[in-house]
């Protein structure tokens, strides 16, 4: 009686393990695939010659530092400086009678007289102001004989009142006067900043007949700036 031998595929179990993992990695692959495709569509934009992939930047947070600094500076382009660039009037700060309440003055009216038969000019300034104060006054002349300082002066001025300087004048003096085209009038109240200078410093340019002389006056009346 023979016996009859059973034979084993050694390789069976081997190569069903191997295919098993090659389909296992094959999926894997094919998912990862999947999902690389989906996000390339997500930042792709449709070109005329192909796709271009857009790069989305987050947007950048508001610095409330600058946003502050920013604010500042236009509330400073608000504000005007004075000549010298040393110091700032806002015009908030304006006081009623429109003239910074720091000048002390708050209105300034000047005429100059000449009088030839005495060789003499006389200042009057009528001013009002909104507490006493010593005030620097300095007067001169332009024309077409030179420029004249015909003197300064500090006084107190009240709350309101008309101040008077007369000057004697020389023969050549008077001969400034008589080709002079106008007559500057400076007012500011002592330790007062320098920009109120601009407020009650006074051109006179409009000249009248007056008595035997002639009376010198801004072209209009104004009271403070």
């Amino acid at each position: 009686m023979r016996r009859k031998i059973a034979t084993f595929d050694q390789h069976g179990p081997s190569a069903t393990r191997i295919a098993w993992w090659a389909s296992f990695l094959a999926t894997l692959v094919l998912v990862f695939a999947l999902g690389l495709a989906k996000s390339a569509q997500a930042v792709t934009l449709p070109g005329g010659a192909g796709s271009v992939a857009a790069v989305v930047l987050p947007e950048p947070e508001e610095d409330p530092a600058a946003a502050d600094e920013a604010e500042e500076e236009w509330e400073f382009e608000e504000c005007e400086l004075s000549e010298d660039e040393e110091e700032e009037f806002c015009a908030d700060d304006e006081g009623e009678e429109g003239t910074p309440p720091e000048c002390l003055l708050s209105s300034a009216e000047a005429t100059v007289s000449t009088n030839p038969a005495h060789d003499s000019v006389r200042l009057a300034v009528r001013y009002t102001a909104r507490a006493s104060a010593a005030v620097k006054i300095d007067f001169g002349l332009r024309g077409r004989k030179g420029s004249l300082s015909l003197g300064g002066d500090q006084k107190r001025f009240k709350l309101a009142g008309v101040f008077r300087q007369t000057e004697r004048l020389s023969e050549t003096q008077m001969a400034k006067v008589a080709a002079a085209k106008s007559f500057t009038v400076e007012l500011q109240a002592v330790n007062t900043p320098r920009y109120c200078h601009r407020y009650f410093d006074r051109n006179l340019t409009v000249k009248r007949p007056s008595g035997a002389g002639l009376t010198w006056s801004e072209p209009t009346a104004r009271s403070g700036a």
